[in-house]
């Protein structure tokens, strides 16, 4: 009633209370108050609970916790809902049960209310906590049951699964499975009750209120609840037993009676007609007297509704029509069905079902079986006009587009046709004319339609016909044995003359089609197809249904065909058919008459479409009979002479010699197989190799079938041919059974390697010429089929043979090692290499031969050679050589042995380094190729590794050998190990380097480091960057080949940079003379330096002498500075400005390779000399030149930081994708690193061009604000280089922003501001932020708060989420260097843009759920372990870094931002807040508790009239305020989960203090510790202020009773003119617009 804004009456000092007038009215009346709406109350408004202030008797019966749940529970915010529910469920969980049962008198009233509520989310959720509720209370909620089964019951039929699933659950919990239909039976009339005001009284007007909830969230709850209790009610009926059904023989037709009920069935939305046909079928079959008594209504509810075509409806709408045909017999008298009815069907039927067949169709039969005769009269057109229409419906879009459809409608035809036929299976006219219209008017054009359509093909229908067939055929028992003369049926008439007539029909259409010559291919296939599964119907994968109708058969006791082809799976691979089903022979017959006509068109026409037609029939009927009718006349009987031997070529024993000369189907292969296999201009020979196949399945044994096929190996036919009979032996189980003899023969196996010998052969000799390209390609082809492919196991011919392959291929390769000649020999060497890669991947074993390891070996050294060959042939060389090695690892011995070709192909490598005629791009190739080689035995796991170690030693030159090489050396050379790796003889290179160093002369002549000093060769091998190490490390082996053939400074040089790096001493005369050799450089040849040059345009020699002599200049300022003079410096100091100069006029040439590496070895320059200046070395400061340090600061540090910053710009601005290859990481990694020492003088005073946006408020210079707006947005760059290095820039200057903020005008609090200002941070950061946000939204917005969600490293939400956290980290060190009066302005715009709180939820997406250090010995959450809120953050670490920035960014706002958090964790939801309670009680409470009580103690901050002080052991600071007779002592407690909890203010001693105003001061505390962003003594600090003023005189402001605000520390000063109390002017503004008045706070007059 606004009580808390009205002005009270005077007099009246208390506030009104519903509480205190309940106890009154009780005082007065002497009854206590009821509940209203639980029990007390007829209404249908929900009741409330009683307040906390009500009658103790009723209080006592319900928990206060529970009591205000219930009343969240009455309001209409759908989220205070479901969190009340949610809350309800876990309170019931974990209280007592009595506590729990004091609530079932006021549940049901709120469940039946919440339990329809418009959202999903509050219903599951009810259901859930009603679960809850019943697992506390179990049998006490017995008295309750009826008031809540009913809502129950259609909870149990929501349309929403998850609440229908949820509250079927708590069902089951409150009921065992045999007392459910107890229960219901209970409660049925209740039950009854509630259904039928819900589909009889119930709109959606008054389900809900008009006025306040829209009209399509009424109706959406009006449906969704008629739907439920039609659903309901049928699962009432279908639950209780028959004696509570009886019970309800009064109630029921009540229901049924009333015309609203069957109206139902034309209501316009489609889940609402669904249940309704749903209760109908209910109604049917649990009462059908009710229904036969409602047929009136029932008949034309249902039958008139038979087109309804709704997805939703369809199914249980014929449902009810078949639960209506069988239990009303009279339901025709009331429909009519030939206006009404059938029309509406015909349709339907020829639409295909309108998409809906799979659910229509199954349902015909049943119907079709219970039309009675009145209806079906006359039969023939009745069931001409069903058929017609139903094979109609083939033709339809859906139908013609889907094989499940057509499939359904194949299924249904083909069952109704066969009812029929059985229906009609006499010998009358009628029966006869409509026998005669199912065959030639329905089933024939049917089957006709189906061979030349290729979706129906595939479907069920030849299947069904063949089934069909077979039923027909045993009813007229055709080609069955004796059967029992007594049994009518068993020899029926009418079947034989149904299967004469079909046969008939059949091959009139099967002749016609064949006999046709523009007859379409897919005719012919599906004409094949229909006769292979009439061969052998196998159950197709089409049906889904694991039941189906069966028409039984008289004497057929074991279920007949179906039954017996149950277990059959699908057609062979080959496509051998097993004995058919049909018996009657006509199959065989018109197989062998069409067989005939396709062979004639074959012979006389080459029809190709006939003669592929023809290797179907013969793969699927391969018989001597049919072969015999193909054969020409005269040739079936063959005489057995030697003429005919020597004219089939046969060779073998007699009796296999006498058995194939009589064989047919031998006859066929040799008079017209082989003679096709012949003509070169015959493309599609699969077809004939599949005869070939069909031959041998009419030879009576395995030595026959391998007769003939040595005899068609031996004949010259292409190798294509070849190539096709090996890969359907391969593919085919039972094609293998018949060939194992031949493949593992030696006539196979030695033309194979004939083969294989004349490719090679035709190879070498050249190009292929006039062999042409597909005899050459199969040929190939075939070789690497039969060394690649397995059987069982085993090599697909003779283990002899592929190693005599081998070795031809072996032997070429090695005849053909020098690729270069012309080109010649590459195709051949391509066509090896494939062969070989195939043998290599394939063969399991392959490398066990010895002669496959010498091929390995060949490929190897083609691969290690510098030749002139192609990319492609290079690569297809590599590929088969390393497949090789792969498959080598796994099967080798763990031990190298001599041979083998790991050991072969070191001492290969070793001699080839000791070759004279190694020239340097040949050492090149070798070491890519020995590379490659210890990255494949890398990959290759443990074993590879093992491997690579003992390849390692044999490659190793001996002692002898290193000797040698030492000896041979010149005296000026350096040498160094040919082939360095990493760790492995430091030692010895060591002593080559040193024992050869000789002084004076170093760099006054050219030096080289040999290849091989042996023979004199020139080449320059430089390794590193970090050699020596100990230790060998397989994974991380590498050979680095420097530079070659470079300019002697530049050798000179990096020689040097080695020795200097392994430890070789140089004293002080030495690095005089090479640093005076670089002035003469300087001085002389100025152009070698590259100042002001066009690196484009430089070549990669010149680059890296200037390279070189940077990192020699690096190395000298670290190591030794003091032999550097005064000329010197200046020449260090101005050669790295001007080359720093050149690389920024040279950016766009930073993709080059060599340009990035000048680049950063003049960044590290500048590093160098940076750290060198910030802290010279000791003793070191005093031999600088004077001046020198003056000079550096003052003129080389802002020439450097001048170029180099928007050096970095520009880079990110010209390259602009960091994918990209040529992108200059390296550059910026490095320039970033320079970037670090710019001090921040240069940083508010730098020269980048201005930019500023618009409407951006700023109290910046426009330096600060050209930077912010210039590098914060690359903040969101994504490259962690630019990232890192605008971080570490803007970290510098975030500290002296604050203070423009405090001198401008904005910070500045008026006195007459009545609204509390708030001020923004760095506008260009909070931008950033604002966009980040969003994407931090898409990327975290699926993981809940609490999970940790893993970031791949360097993607691009890895950056965006870097760029988010280091956008944060700059913010937090803005907020802590500003004073307390802007830190609040600052948190009100943080708290009013809510980016704190998006920042938390994403910190507990980011932070891991155990933050500690990998590694930790310590058990976790003891004192030692290390975590990532104890370890400071490292940027330049990967693995770890978002986690552990996430963690640092936590820990910086809680710190800093304290009020914030904790304002943030009291409005998270439950899980939420303890979650993060949990998390930083854990791991960060108790580092900032004693941070904070350490800084207490530390603080040097001294407090006139008090004195604080701290304990650490019980996390206390104990404050003592002293003013003349006054002393107050405050004991300030910090919690366990600080800074989330509230800190505590316990009162100490007090003298001299009045109670009321010693409250006042503990509340101000208190309030400034809570809700200040500060450490304790800042809110010490603050309240001592605050007294202080008091004592002088200062009264409190009468609003929020403290002298000083806590927000803009201000005095009140706004006076009521009335009552002359004074009020701070920002706690008048909230006042005012609090109470939507502008009367004063304490007098109640107008405030002027």
């Amino acid at each position: 009633m606004g009580g808390k804004n009205k002005q009270r009456t005077k007099g009246n000092v208390r506030p009104s209370s519903s509480g205190r007038a309940a106890e009154l009215l009780a005082r007065d009346s002497g009854l206590l108050p009821c509940f209203v709406g639980f029990g007390s109350s007829t209404s249908h408004d929900l009741g409330y609970v009683p307040a906390l202030h009500g009658s103790e008797d009723i209080d006592s019966l319900v928990d206060a916790d529970f009591r205000l749940v219930l009343r969240k529970l009455s309001k209409r915010d759908t989220v205070t809902k479901l969190k009340a529910v949610q809350e309800f469920g876990i309170m019931c969980q974990e209280r007592e049960a009595e506590v729990v049962k004091g609530v079932l008198p006021y549940w049901p009233r709120i469940y039946c209310k919440i339990s329809v509520d418009h959202d999903r989310r509050v219903r599951e959720a009810t259901q859930q906590a009603f679960e809850q509720l019943i697992l506390k209370v179990k049998r006490s909620l017995a008295p309750y049951l009826k008031s809540i089964m009913g809502h129950w019951l259609i909870a149990q039929c929501d349309t929403y699964p998850p609440a229908a699933s949820a509250a079927t659950v708590a069902f089951q919990a409150a009921f065992p499975l045999n007392k459910q239909a107890e229960a219901l039976g209970f409660c049925k009339e209740e039950v009854l009750n509630i259904l039928q005001d819900n589909l009889l009284k119930e709109t959606p007007e008054t389900l809900s209120d008009s006025q306040c909830v829209p009209e399509e969230e009424r109706l959406a709850k009006y449906t969704r609840l008629v739907t439920s209790s039609f659903l309901a009610l049928k699962k009432l009926l279908a639950t209780l037993s028959q004696q509570d059904l009886d019970a309800l023989a009064e109630r029921l037709p009540h229901l049924a009676a009333q015309s609203k009920f069957w109206k139902y069935s034309r209501h316009k939305t489609p889940q609402i007609r669904g249940a309704f046909f749903e209760a109908v079928s209910a109604l049917c079959d649990r009462t059908p007297k009710l229904v036969q008594a409602q047929a009136s209504c029932v008949c034309p509810a249902v039958l008139l509704s038979i087109d309804d075509t709704d997805p939703v409806v369809l199914p249980p709408l014929w449902e009810a029509v078949l639960h209506v045909l069988s239990n009303i017999p009279d339901c025709w008298t009331h429909v009519n069905a030939r206006k009404g009815v059938l029309p509406k069907l015909w349709l339907l039927l020829r639409e295909g079902g309108k998409g809906l067949a799979t659910i229509l169709h199954p349902n015909l039969l049943p119907f079709i079986s219970k039309l009675p005769k009145d209806i079906t009269v006359p039969q023939l057109d009745f069931y001409c006009i069903f058929f017609t229409s139903i094979i109609q419906g083939l033709s339809s879009e859906r139908a013609a587009s889907s094989p499940s459809e057509s499939a359904a409608i194949v299924c249904a035809t083909m069952e109704c046709l066969r009812f029929r036929v059985l229906q009609n299976a006499s010998e009358d006219e009628d029966s006869r004319s409509v026998q005669r219209m199912l065959l030639v008017d329905q089933l024939l054009p049917l089957v006709d339609r189906a061979v030349g359509s290729v979706l129906l093909q595939h479907g069920p229908l030849f299947a069904q016909v063949t089934d069909m067939l077979v039923s027909w055929e045993k009813r007229a028992g055709l080609g069955s044995g004796p059967t029992d003369e007594d049994s009518a049926v068993s020899r029926d008439p009418i079947f034989r003359e149904l299967v004469a007539d079909f046969w008939e029909g059949l091959g009139r259409m099967c002749v016609y089609r064949v006999d046709q010559e523009e007859e379409r291919e897919e005719a012919l296939v599906g004409l094949a197809t229909l006769l292979r599964v009439m061969q052998n119907p196998a159950r197709p994968n089409w049906r889904k249904k694991t039941a189906k109708i069966c028409f039984s058969d008289p004497g057929d006791s074991e279920g007949g065909p179906e039954g017996e082809e149950e277990g059959k799976g699908s057609i062979p691979a080959d496509g051998h058919e097993g004995p058919s089903l049909l018996r009657s022979g006509h199959l065989e017959q018109l197989v062998c008459q069409l067989a005939e006509l396709a062979m004639v068109h074959v012979t006389e026409r080459d029809s190709e479409r006939h003669l592929r037609f023809l290797s179907v029939l013969l793969a699927s009927f391969p018989s001597h009979q049919l072969f015999r009718v193909l054969l020409e006349p005269g040739t079936e009987d063959f005489p057995e002479d030697g003429e005919q031997e020597a004219m089939m070529g046969l060779e073998g024993q007699g009796e296999h010699r006498a058995a194939l000369a009589r064989n047919p189907a031998v006859i066929f292969l040799f008079q017209k197989v082989v003679v096709w296999l012949k003509q070169d201009w015959r493309e599609d020979t699969e077809l004939l190799v599949n005869m070939i196949f069909s031959v041998l399945h009419c030879c009576g044994s395995r030595e026959e079938k391998t007769i003939i096929l040595n005899h068609i190996t031996e004949m010259e036919l292409r190798w294509g041919i070849l190539l096709q009979i090996i890969q359907k032996v391969c593919y085919s189980h039972v094609a293998l059974e018949a060939s194992v003899g031949w493949l593992k023969g030696p006539v196979l196996g030695e033309k194979l390697v004939g083969l294989a010998r004349e490719l090679c052969a035709v190879g070498l000799r050249g190009p292929r010429g006039s062999v042409p390209t597909h005899i050459h390609t199969h040929s190939w082809a075939l070789i690497s089929l039969v060394l690649s492919q397995q059987l069982n196991s085993e090599a697909v011919i003779g283990d002899v043979y592929v190693q005599k392959i081998i070795d031809q291929l072996h032997a070429t390769l090695s005849d053909a090692k020098d690729l270069s000649d012309a080109g010649n020999m590459r195709p051949l060497v391509s066509f090896i290499c494939d062969v070989a890669s195939n043998f290599f991947s394939s063969m399991k074993g392959c490398l066990l031969l010895a002669s496959a390891e010498e091929l390995l070996l060949t490929l190897f050294q083609l691969c290690a050679q510098d030749q002139d060959v192609t990319h492609s042939l290079l690569q297809k060389l590599r590929h088969a050589c390393f497949t090789g090695v792969c498959s080598l690892v796994t099967h080798a011995e763990p031990k190298l042995k001599d041979g083998t070709f790991l050991h072969s192909v070191a001492t290969w490598v070793r001699n080839q380094l000791l070759t004279p005629a190694l020239t340097v791009k040949s050492l090149q190739v070798l070491v890519a190729a020995v590379q490659s080689l210890a990255e494949s035995l890398v990959g290759a796991g443990q074993r590879g590794s093992h491997l690579l170690s003992q390849f390692m030693s044999h490659l190793t030159p001996s002692e002898e050998e290193w000797r040698r090489i030492r000896e041979a050396l010149p005296p000026q050379v350096i040498c160094f190990s040919l082939v360095f790796f990493q760790g492995g003889f430091p030692s010895l290179t060591k002593n080559i380097v040193t024992s050869t160093v000789h002084r004076g002369n170093i760099m006054r002549k050219p030096c080289w480091i040999l290849s091989n000093s042996l023979h004199g060769k020139i080449t320059i091998i430089v390794f590193g960057p970090n050699a020596p190490y100990t230790g060998i490390e397989h994974e991380n082996i590498f050979f680095v080949v420097y530079a070659f053939g470079l300019a002697g400074g530049t050798a000179n040089l990096a020689v040097l940079q080695h020795c200097l790096r392994t430890g070789a001493t140089a004293d002080a005369e030495v690095l005089l003379a090479v640093t005076a050799t670089l002035m003469e450089w300087r001085n002389g040849k100025e152009d070698l330096f590259l100042f002001n040059s066009d690196l484009k345009k430089v070549s990669a020699g010149l680059l890296s002498l200037n390279v070189e002599m940077m990192r020699f200049l690096s190395w000298v300022t670290t190591h030794s500075p003091a032999v550097l003079r005064d000329t010197q410096w200046d020449m260090l100091l101005c050669s790295m400005l001007a080359w720093l100069e050149t690389a920024t006029e040279n950016t766009a040439a930073f993709w080059n390779p060599w340009v990035q590496l000048f680049v950063c070895e003049n960044c590290h320059l500048i590093v160098t000399l940076s750290k060198f200046f910030s802290s010279p070395p000791t003793g070191v400061a005093d031999q600088l030149p004077s001046n020198l340090t003056t000079e550096w600061e003052e003129f080389f540090m802002e020439g450097i930081h001048t170029r180099l910053l928007p050096m970095l710009v520009k880079i990110t601005e010209e390259f602009t994708d960091p994918d990209d290859p040529l992108f200059p990481f390296p550059v910026l990694r490095s320039a970033g690193e320079a970037l670090c020492y710019m001090p921040v003088s240069l940083l508010t005073e730098n020269k980048l061009p201005a930019r500023f946006m618009a409407d951006q408020r700023t109290n910046l210079p426009e330096q600060l604000q050209t930077l912010l707006n210039t590098l914060a947005p690359l903040l969101l760059f994504k490259a962690r280089p630019v990232q890192l290095t605008v971080f570490q820039i803007l970290n510098k200057v975030m500290p002296q922003l604050p203070e423009f903020d405090n001198d401008s005008d904005n910070a500045k609090c008026d006195e007459d501001d009545e609204e509390e200002p708030c001020l923004s941070p760095p506008a260009a950061l909070m931008s950033i932020l604002f966009d980040m946000e969003e994407l931090l939204e898409g990327i975290l917005g699926g993981v809940q708060v609490g999970e940790f969600a893993v970031v791949q490293p360097l993607s691009d939400e890895y950056c965006c989420i870097l760029g988010y956290l280091l956008a944060w980290k700059l913010i937090l060190t803005f907020f802590k260097a500003s004073p307390s009066q802007l830190r609040v302005q600052y948190s009100l715009y943080l708290r009013k843009s809510r980016s704190l709180n998006k920042l938390l939820q994403h910190l507990f997406r980011l932070m891991p759920e155990n933050p500690t250090l990998p590694g930790q010995v310590a058990e976790p959450g003891s004192k030692d372990t290390r975590t990532f809120f104890t370890e400071s953050l490292d940027l330049s670490l990967h693995s770890q870094e978002v986690p552990h920035l996430a963690c640092s960014v936590y820990y910086s706002a809680l710190k800093d931002l304290p009020a914030m958090i904790r304002l943030w964790w009291n409005g998270q939801e439950k899980r939420v807040s303890s979650t993060v309670e949990k998390f930083t009680s854990k791991y960060v409470s108790g580092m900032l508790s004693s941070q904070e009580i350490a800084s207490v103690q530390a603080s040097t901050q001294s407090f006139e009239s008090m004195t604080v002080k701290a304990r650490s052991t019980t996390r206390e600071v104990i404050a003592t305020y002293s003013v003349d007779d006054i002393f107050i002592e405050l004991v300030i407690q910090l919690p366990q989960n600080y800074p989330l909890g509230s800190i505590s203010v316990e009162s100490g001693r007090r003298v001299g203090v009045a109670v009321q105003q010693w409250r006042n001061w503990m509340l101000q505390l208190s309030t400034y510790l809570t809700h200040q962003n500060g450490s304790i003594m800042e809110g010490l600090a603050l309240w001592k202020n605050n007294v202080d003023k008091r004592f002088e005189g200062v009264e409190d402001c009468m609003i929020c009773f403290s002298v000083i605000h806590g927000s803009n520390y201000s005095l009140p000063k706004k006076a009521c003119r009335t009552c002359k109390k004074k009020f701070h002017s920002a706690c008048l503004y909230k006042w005012f617009t609090s109470s939507n008045k502008s009367t004063c706070p304490l007098c109640r007059d107008t405030f002027f």
